[in-house]
């Protein structure tokens, strides 16, 4: 853009887990410039968190579900995505606690499939300096620490992170947002493909390539319903799924079973982020963040183009 025309100037959040800082976008005066408004609700408070987790959805209460074992494995989403876990790990870990389970029992798994593993910055900016003193840490290998589910996946079986697998009480911890292929991420997703091989990637991802999987809405998306029955199997998987605000922030928690708690958050998801377009424009500048830390998650800013009833462009129009 040409910042010699004179302004009306625009900022955009940019740079999550980097600089956290906005990106200035200057252009020209004679253009008519329009700010859609994003979710703008409230962070949780810890007590919110502890509420939530306290009345899990479809789900034993913690005191039960926590007798069953002695160790446990929280999967968390890598920084591709916006959750910050920090804060709802202190929580999870003082609930934890109250039910008998110490943080040297308890193992993080930052779930990332075959993304580039964050380095040590990275990890305690998403997880919290408590964390990365207090549990044991690793970053999901798609090619090492693997065990074998013996659940049947096309011609082999399904793979998964050794570490959670093995664990006797299992924790998703992770943020539910629009998703290219699968509707919305998190849920069954941050098991398959997050903590598993590449050979299953290859597979989940083909498909859908190939135009066979697929869909915005979750109750009827292929990809997903079928990881879902995939997993089932693995037992009860205790599920903690956030929706961020613009700022990063989580503005909602819903914890319970993996389908329930994903399903509650997905509604939630959709009504937080709908933004109301009465007009049409010449032209439509979609930011990315929070998934603009690599080229391919950026493909995230279009998802919401898929779910309008019409184009918000003329004919003719542009977009970026």
């Amino acid at each position: 853009m040409n910042t010699g025309l004179g302004t009306s100037a625009v900022a955009l959040p940019w740079g999550a887990w980097y600089s956290e800082t906005l990106l200035p976008l200057s252009l020209p005066n004679s253009w008519s410039v329009e700010v859609l408004p994003s979710s703008q609700h409230p962070g949780c408070s810890p007590r919110q968190i502890e509420d939530v987790l306290d009345a899990p959805l479809a789900f034993p209460a913690l005191d039960q579900w926590c007798s069953g074992g002695d160790r446990v494995v929280i999967a968390v989403d890598d920084i591709a995505r916006p959750t910050r876990a920090a804060p709802l790990l202190d929580v999870l870990l003082k609930r934890l606690a109250a039910h008998g389970l110490a943080s040297s029992q308890v193992s993080i798994v930052i779930g990332g499939g075959t993304h580039s593993p964050p380095d040590a910055v990275r990890i305690e900016a998403k997880l919290g300096t408590r964390v990365c003193r207090e549990c044991r840490v690793e970053v999901h290998d798609p090619h090492g620490n693997l065990a074998d589910t013996g659940l049947p996946y096309g011609d082999r079986t399904l793979w998964l992170n050794r570490t959670f697998l093995e664990a006797p009480l299992k924790i998703c911890l992770g943020s539910v947002l629009p998703h290219p292929f699968a509707g919305y991420g998190g849920g069954a997703k941050m098991l398959v493909p997050g903590l598993s091989d590449v050979p299953t990637t290859d597979r989940t991802h083909k498909f859908v390539l190939l135009g066979l999987r697929g869909g915005t809405n979750p109750h009827h998306n292929r990809f997903r319903t079928e990881i879902e029955q995939l997993v089932q199997p693995l037992g009860p998987i205790l599920a903690v799924q956030c929706v961020p605000n613009i700022r990063r922030e989580t503005c909602a928690v819903f914890a319970g079973d993996l389908v329930a708690a994903h399903r509650a958050a997905c509604e939630f998801a959709a009504q937080t982020y709908a933004t109301p377009i009465a007009a049409e424009y010449d032209g439509l500048i979609l930011n990315a963040y929070p998934k603009d830390v690599d080229l391919l998650q950026s493909q995230g800013a279009l998802v919401a183009l898929k779910t309008l009833p019409r184009s918000p462009l003329r004919e003719g129009g542009w977009r970026c």
